[in-house]
């Protein structure tokens, strides 16, 4: 019993975080991946996630059988999406690309951010489903408009190819 409370491990650990308060934010970062090496993974992803690739896209999804259009931006779009862990994921099937390219993270958020603002504009509200918990389940249309996607996507991609910056992570 008395080796579950052994606290050398933490003394150990915590004598690294001595001073941590006075440490530059870069200077935490070193810190923290050369004292905790299993750190480093988490922050390339996190870094991954603010200034990497990702991808932006429409695809066709069905759900319950009936086709709708999703859009969305991800590292990893179908993965992302396609993850059964959620409430409701089984009623998911995802289809085709119709449009998907590959954008720095800023111009990825900013030209998500632009398609729905169009969107909106154009009175297309998603389609809501009940007893669906995932994420991107407020990015799904009714398949009625996607000539409409397609003319927001091919007149204005252009516009956010180069667009390259930081994005807050999620």
């Amino acid at each position: 019993m008395h080796e579950f409370w052994d606290t050398g491990f933490v003394k150990r650990e915590s004598a690294m975080l001595d001073g941590w308060d006075k440490l530059s934010e870069e200077e935490k970062i070193l810190r923290c991946m050369e004292e905790f090496p299993q750190s480093v993974p988490y922050l390339v992803t996190t870094a991954e996630g603010m200034v990497g690739m990702h991808d932006v896209y429409f695809r066709r999804v069905f759900l319950d059988d009936e086709e709708h259009i999703k859009i969305g931006y991800s590292k990893d779009a179908d993965k992302r999406f396609n993850e059964k862990r959620y409430r409701g994921a089984d009623r998911v099937e995802l289809g085709k690309y119709v449009r998907k390219i590959e954008l720095q993270a800023l111009g990825a958020t900013s030209f998500e951010g632009f398609m729905k603002y169009e969107i909106e504009c154009r009175s297309i509200s998603p389609h809501l489903i009940d007893g669906i918990d995932m994420p991107g389940k407020t990015e799904i249309f009714e398949v009625c408009h996607l000539d409409t996607f397609i003319k927001l996507w091919d007149e204005n991609i252009e516009r956010f190819k180069n667009l390259r910056g930081f994005k807050t992570p999620n």
